[in-house]
């Protein structure tokens, strides 16, 4: 379009480009004709918006400005050209009123383009205002960039302060129009601020640490204080006092437990802590470790077999309950015999498995089950929902809407019960359904239930009434019809022979179950045989008879009755009178006799007399009561009905003698009843050799095999007929397993049997230190780091299989290997020329206690030690010694105090890399043999050498470029660096800004006095305030800056900036 030139004529037409009463006919022809005058009617508030749009999309940039600044653009051209033309936009007079109308009519505009409104100097505050409702989380930058402006309405900033998003809320609090100018105490109040930040990490945090230019006070804050814990940890050469002080930080514990166990200066002490630590493979390493004394590691395995034993005392429990060792406190909090007292003790635990534990326990005391209701760890409260014990007020607050353990719990109320019979889930509805506590009304409510599942239970339970279950025998579900059935026979059964209580369990199964899995989970030192988790028997079905509440008055009257189930009603009730008792013990009838046996109250007189009853079920009562007489046990043991030997085998008051026949009983039934009596007692001499004999016996058979091969009183030659067996896993762990055996299992194809019996041979070279030769070296073949460290470590090691681990390629074997008193002169010369630096210093230790007298002769390495931990040991005898064939002398010389330069030049050229890292360490160290070092092969020894300072800046500043940023030899050249002030190092920060976003790293570089002008004036309007106060802060900022900077919508960036002016 060809621009016309002034004139009379052309001026008229401008006038009418600009007239708001010119059509908008007129208008669109002007706006062809030239661009003057397509600028000009782009002014004109009365083009029409058609015309407007189309002017939107002119190459010419004067054009579409007008256009921008147009009331009468249509609202969604104004948001396209808003990004190009921020101030006309802004500007607008029709934008205040658009989103007056509409809020969300600024919504769809992109992040960009708000982020480049919001830099533009003069803002007006509705849009100011309009940014501040964004969402916090979806727009923090454009808030971020938002906050940066001085003339933030203080509205906007009380609410952006209470912003959920914690980076906006902070800048808010900030701002100067809310927090005031801060003339005084402003430096507190930064460090306060910068602590609490939320920082973006770039990943170069420990790169910065190492490099010596993060604040103090920020490291302990940062996920860097982790990173600098784990160097630490890492680093070989960390004294142990600084090891042993984050073992004993139970926070950094976990994150450095893993390093700390690899690193050779551990000490015992720290090593003792972790040896009970929850992870195995810590408590392997532990094993491995060359520095753990063999004494700790008996008594902790010894801790360990005792909490195996389900009859260890209350007394020796008690002392266990403080052991440092949390495998250890777990195991006895698990323990059925500790006290209730060191339950309550445990139950305080910081290791949230011990407290799990304690609520599995079944003599955990209710208060204390309350107390674990509350934990913070969610698995501890979950075990106290599946203690049985649990009282109904911690259950309700447990109460997860989708745990059916909760509507089978026995003890929660009735009124929770009622609430979890309307579940939508069919699953807990079946629990509320089985539930013994569950009121009748409930329990016919259930029975019209639309889930099959749920109305097989209800007639399950025993306290459903019998119109209810009749209503079911016309059920359309076959399962349901074939309960019905089931349940009139049991009643039929249970109304004449009502069900003997040891028969049964008393605890739901899911409890059971859920408690079994949780203490697997857990890893408790053992599952007991006797443990109620373990009870695989079905429910106790209460007994209707026992659930009414009968007058003695009633009870009088129904032992007249002639119908033999009233009087077995009477029989069975705790509450009749022994008199009754008598009487009916003499009934005629068999089923009422045979009720009078089941009743607790039952008096000796009365077992004894029934004891020798014509009818064997009476006689099965009799031999079940706990309150049986030995003499009448010991009489029905020879009963000839074999069910009533088998219930003599399992009462609690049985004989070992009369135990002892009944293992020879014809009847398989009974042998087994015997069996699993004898198996739970560990120390009983008379039951370990009746088990023994059964073993020997049983052990062909399938349902037994299991138990004989992981009870610790199982013969060894059953063991070992048993080795090829599918149960050799447990073999592998028995600790009674010959040792032969468990050799041959480390060769086993499954890789769990391998690993049992190498844990098991690994018990045994700790807790017996008389093993015999053949067994050492028969182990010694086996391939694993963990054997061979025990049999170096045993009393017991000959000098031959010493002197083969040895040369072990484990530098942990040799170490232990080297502090062996049995090794072999000739085998502890070799270890004191060892390539490790500690397997040395072990060796030097061995040698100076064992053979200081014998040894000690002219020019031997002991003399030669001697005279070279002199400090005053002249010169001239250090040069003889730098000449030693032992690795120890040379590298001790050195490091010398009294060594001249030349030696020092002379030991820089020594083959062993060991002596020349002494040399690049010393600080008489010159200049230009440091240079040569720091070309060595080694990067030990060229990482000494740029720690040196001596070492020559160029040679520095060599190193710092020559190598990347992640390897120690950078970092330790540019921190050599930044403590000589070099010039260099300003470059060196610079390079290290990569990040386009602010960040810890940007910060912490701004922060640096080193840090370069123009580093500083590119970033000087970030949006971060923290990088602004560092900037503010750095002396090398321009004082132009500075001066922009003192006028910053922070209070602390102004403060900052004003007190450098």
């Amino acid at each position: 379009m060809a621009d016309s030139s002034q004139s009379p004529n052309s001026l008229s037409l401008e006038q009418e480009a600009a007239s708001e009463e010119t059509s908008h006919i007129r208008l669109e022809e002007l706006a062809r004709s030239s661009t003057e005058l397509s600028r000009i009617v782009a002014t004109n508030s009365s083009a029409a918006p058609q015309l407007l749009r189309e002017l939107g999309y002119s190459a010419d940039e004067i054009t579409r400005r007008c256009v921008a600044s147009n009331p009468n653009t249509p609202v969604e051209d104004l948001l396209e050209l808003g990004t190009e033309f921020p101030e006309e936009f802004l500007n607008n007079p029709v934008l205040p009123l658009v989103v007056l109308e509409n809020p969300n009519f600024l919504a769809d505009m992109p992040q960009e383009a708000l982020l480049i409104m919001l830099k533009h100097d003069a803002v007006p505050s509705w849009f100011l205002e309009w940014v501040a409702n964004l969402d916090s989380d979806e727009h923090e930058e454009v808030l971020l960039v938002l906050l940066i402006k001085p003339d933030v309405p203080q509205t906007a900033l009380s609410k952006l302060s209470r912003s959920q998003n914690e980076v906006i809320a902070q800048a808010a609090k900030l701002h100067v129009n809310l927090a005031g100018e801060m003339d005084e105490g402003w430096e507190e109040a930064a460090k306060t601020a910068l602590e609490m930040t939320q920082w973006n990490f770039s990943g170069q945090e420990m790169l910065l640490y190492n490099v010596g230019i993060v604040p103090e006070f920020l490291a302990s804050a940062l996920p860097i204080f982790d990173d600098r814990n784990l160097t630490i940890a890492q680093n070989p050469d960390t004294p142990p006092h600084i090891l042993q002080s984050l073992v004993e930080n139970t926070e950094s514990r976990d994150y450095v437990a893993a390093y700390i166990v690899e690193n050779p200066n551990a000490p015992a002490a720290a090593l003792k802590i972790l040896l009970g630590d929850e992870n195995h493979r810590i408590r392997d390493s532990v094993a491995c470790h060359p520095n753990t004394p063999l004494s700790i590691l008996q008594a902790y395995q010894q801790q360990l077999m005792t909490l195996k034993n389900p009859v260890t005392s209350a007394e020796t429990l008690s002392e266990l309950a403080t052991s440092p060792w949390v495998e250890i406190r777990k195991g006895v909090a698990f323990h059925p015999n500790t006290p209730q007292a060191f339950l309550a003790l445990l139950a305080q635990d910081e290791n949230w498995q011990v407290k799990t534990a304690v609520a599995l326990n079944m003599n955990t005391p209710c208060r204390v089950l309350e107390q674990l209701a509350h934990d913070e760890s969610e698995s501890v409260r979950a075990a106290v929902s599946y203690n049985p014990h649990t009282p109904e007020i911690a259950l309700e607050k447990l109460y997860e809407p989708y745990d059916s353990v909760f509507a089978e719990h026995p003890n929660i109320s009735t009124n929770f019960l009622e609430k979890l019979a309307i579940h939508p889930q069919w699953g807990i509805r079946e629990g509320v359904a089985k539930n013994h506590n569950t009121p009748v009304s409930v329990l016919e409510k259930l029975a019209k239930d639309p889930h099959e599942g749920v109305r097989v239970a209800v007639v399950g339970n025993p306290n459903t009434p019998q119109d209810a279950i009749a209503t079911l025998k016309t059920d359309p579900d076959n399962g349901v019809r074939c309960a019905v059935v089931s349940r009139r026979y049991r009643d039929k059964e249970y109304s004449l022979k009502p069900p003997i209580d040891s028969v049964f369990s008393e605890y739901p199964k899911i409890l059971r179950t859920k408690a079994r899995t949780m203490a697997v989970d857990i890893f408790v030192p053992a599952l007991f045989v006797d443990s109620w988790m373990n009870d695989d028997r079905a429910l106790l079905p209460l007994s209707t008879y026992q659930l009414q509440k009968i007058s003695l008055e009633q009870l009088l009257e129904d032992v007249k009755s002639q119908d033999n189930k009233v009087r077995i009603g009477v029989a069975i009730n705790p509450n009749t009178p022994l008199s009754l008792l008598e009487k009916l013990a003499i009934d005629e009838d068999d089923y009422v006799r045979r009720a009078v046996g089941t009743n607790l109250n039952a008096s000796e007189n009365i077992l004894e007399q029934l004891g020798l009853d014509q009818n064997s079920d009476v006689r099965e009562a009799v031999a079940y009561h706990p309150h049986t007489p030995v003499t009448t046990l010991t009489q029905l043991a020879e009963d000839r009905g074999w069910h009533i030997r088998k219930a003599v085998a399992s009462h609690p008051n049985v004989p070992a003698s009369v135990l002892n026949n009944l293992a020879e009983d014809a009847t398989e039934e009974v042998k087994h009843a015997v069996f699993d009596k004898v198996k739970r007692f560990f120390d009983n001499s008379e039951f370990v050799s009746i088990f023994q004999k059964l073993a020997e016996e049983l052990s062909i058979d399938s349902d037994f095999r299991s138990v004989i091969a992981s009870h610790p009183n199982t013969p060894k030659s059953v063991l070992e007929r048993l080795v090829k067996d599918k149960c050799r896993k447990l073999i592998a762990a028995n600790p009674n397993t010959p040792i032969n055996v468990l050799v041959q299992l480390t060769r086993d194809l499954d890789g769990s049997i391998e690993r049992e019996a190498i844990a098991n041979l690994w018990v045994r070279l700790t807790l017996n230190s008389e093993l015999p030769h053949n067994d050492l070296e028969q182990i010694i073949e086996i391939d694993d780091v963990q054997l061979k460290t025990a049999i170096a470590r045993h009393p017991k090691t000959s000098t031959s299989i010493l002197e083969q681990l040895a040369q072990h390629s484990s530098c942990y074997i040799r170490t232990t290997v080297a502090k062996h008193p049995n090794l072999s002169l000739s085998t502890l010369k070799q270890l004191l020329q060892d390539e490790d630096s500690y397997v040395r210093k072990a060796a030097l230790a061995t040698y100076l206690q064992y053979f200081s007298e014998s040894q000690n002769t002219p020019n031997s390495i002991l003399e030669q030690w001697q005279v070279v931990q002199n400090p005053k040991t002249p010169p001239k005898v250090l040069v003889k010694l730098a000449t030693s064939s032992w690795l120890l002398i040379r590298e001790a010389v050195a490091s010398h105090p009294q060594i001249s330069t030349k030696l020092l030049h002379q030991l820089a050229l020594d083959t062993c890399s060991e002596v020349r890292f002494q040399v690049a360490q010393n600080s008489k160290t010159r200049a230009n043999i440091l240079q040569q070092l720091s070309q060595d092969k080694t990067d030990r020894v060229k990482i000494a050498a740029a720690q040196n300072p001596n070492t020559p800046i160029n040679i520095l500043e060599q190193l710092a470029c020559n190598y990347q940023w992640d390897t120690k030899i950078h970092q330790a050249a540019v921190k050599n660096l930044v403590q000589r002030r070099s010039p260099k190092v300003g470059t060196i920060l610079e390079s290290y800004v990569t990040d386009d976003e602010p960040s810890f790293t940007r910060f912490v570089i701004f922060l640096h006095p080193f840090a370069p002008s123009s580093l500083l004036t590119k970033y000087f309007r970030s949006w971060a305030w923290q990088e602004r106060y560092a900037i503010a802060q750095n002396p090398n900022t321009l004082t132009a800056i500075r001066q922009q900077l003192a006028r910053d919508s922070n209070c602390l960036v102004r403060a900052a900036a004003k007190a450098n002016l």
